[in-house]
């Protein structure tokens, strides 16, 4: 089941108070056109009904697709909090869904569990799961493929490398610093051999139960413990 409570925010413009819809859990069977707007980004905008001014309000909520059996559970991470104390603030999943046997999913097998602290990072994984991609072989070709390209893009940096459907292929969007946005095509060939060359690391690198699986998962579980075996 879907699940949300009403709540009252204020605008930040005329300090209007209305109510809006907080989600606990999506469950996009249920309610396909939250996917929808998680994938605009509208899932968190808030307008306000005197002025119109949109607030972007990020709040903890479960995205559960069952039929391609994943859950991804946001968590808006506050400046300067460690990460690893995220897992702490997982709620019982049973009471996220309204559904006392939903804790099983856990141990069906083929089921993906995954954190993300960022609006961003849960668009890109809904959008992986849609494409019938594996985000562990994505953050594994991300740290490869960032890797030739950070003299290509200096002296910028690279503050987001996200994977993308926007104009209707497969490929990365990077965000710069100096505010530049650019895409890079999926290296299909890439992506199949990181597939089958560090299938088993990757099995091994992530157990049941929710997981981060980034560039800094991809590194730690993936690429030392392949070259601490090697």
């Amino acid at each position: 089941m879907s699940k949300y409570q009403t709540v009252q925010i204020t605008c930040p413009e005329c300090e209007t108070v209305f109510d809006v819809k907080k989600w606990d859990s999506v469950n996009v069977q249920i309610n396909p056109e939250e996917k929808e707007r998680m994938l605009s980004g509208d899932f968190f905008n808030h307008q306000c009904p005197e002025c119109a001014t949109i607030s972007c309000i990020l709040f903890t909520c479960l995205y559960h697709d069952m039929s391609s059996q994943l859950m991804v559970y946001l968590i808006p991470l506050e400046p300067g909090k460690d990460p690893s104390e995220a897992l702490g603030m997982i709620e019982n999943v049973s009471q996220l869904l309204d559904d006392p046997s939903a804790d099983l999913l856990f141990f069906k097998d083929g089921y993906k569990h995954r954190v993300v602290f960022h609006r961003e990072d849960l668009m890109e994984k809904i959008k992986i799961n849609d494409e019938g991609l594996d985000d562990r072989v994505i953050e594994v070709l991300k740290l490869i493929m960032l890797h030739q390209l950070g003299e290509d893009v200096a002296p910028a940096k690279i503050e987001y490398f996200l994977f993308d459907t926007i104009t209707g292929k497969r490929e990365f969007t990077i965000f710069l610093d100096s505010g530049d946005i650019g895409q890079v095509d999926f290296p299909q060939d890439a992506y199949d051999k990181i597939e089958t060359s560090f299938a088993q690391a990757i099995e091994a690198g992530t157990p049941k139960g929710f997981q981060f699986v980034d560039r800094k998962w991809a590194f730690e579980e993936v690429f030392q413990k392949v070259d601490s075996a090697d």
